[in-house]
């Protein structure tokens, strides 16, 4: 086993983002982007797809006003909620039929019994439970949470209430969103590289691991 695993394993407790780092379905939410603002022009549908790539640890609900501003529409609240509800509909179906990110459920499996793991997601939560469910692997994590929660609030919560653990707390993200909950709550992280992220890369302090199965 390679040092980036050993390393994730002395953890008591794993925070897991998704997209990203069990799912290689940051791509496919840019596709459901791409079809939701499929009236706009190719220069407005590349700057949406460009802002949330960039900001892919940011919930939907604070991405899609922008976008909706962007397309010369007017971010009502029926009509923000329209939005989010036809992404959500074309998003589950991208990412059922997304990669795995490499190791990954077979790292999940073979661990989640001798460590904690929670599922920390901007995407809404029944989404992601349901998301969970259909591809078998909500029994690897002792709770899971999505937008609206926040990240960092999530994180503190479940420190709060775990306060005896002799290893402490690790988070595994691929954005700087999540690299920000992690920083705020002074736990460790581990960034899974991707070929959108490189500038998260620009300390040295942070590890880093490309695959579950190097």
């Amino acid at each position: 086993m390679t040092r980036q695993l050993e390393f994730i394993k002395k953890f008591e407790v794993v925070f897991w983002d998704f997209d990203g780092v069990i799912k290689d379905s940051v791509k496919a939410k840019s596709e459901a982007f791409e079809d939701l603002f499929s009236f706009c022009s190719k220069q407005i549908r590349n700057k949406i797809i460009k802002h949330h790539e960039k900001n892919s640890g940011i919930s939907r609900f604070k991405k899609i006003p922008i976008y909706l501003l962007w397309a010369d529409e007017t971010p009502t609240e029926k009509m923000i909620k329209h939005y989010c509800d036809q992404f959500s509909f074309i998003a589950i179906e991208k990412v059922m039929k997304s990669n795995w990110v490499p190791g990954v459920k077979k790292f999940l499996k073979e661990n989640y019994k001798q460590q904690k793991y929670f599922l920390i997601s901007a995407t809404p939560e029944e989404e992601i439970k349901e998301i969970l469910k259909r591809l078998g692997i909500s029994n690897y994590f002792k709770g899971v949470f999505g937008s609206p929660s926040d990240k960092s609030e999530v994180i503190s919560n479940i420190i709060q209430k775990n306060p005896v653990y002799n290893n402490g707390f690790l988070m595994i993200g691929d954005s700087a969103a999540d690299l920000k909950a992690a920083k705020e709550n002074q736990i460790a992280f581990l960034l899974r590289r991707t070929e959108i992220n490189s500038e998260l890369l620009g300390s040295n302090t942070i590890n880093s691991i490309k695959n579950f199965n190097e």
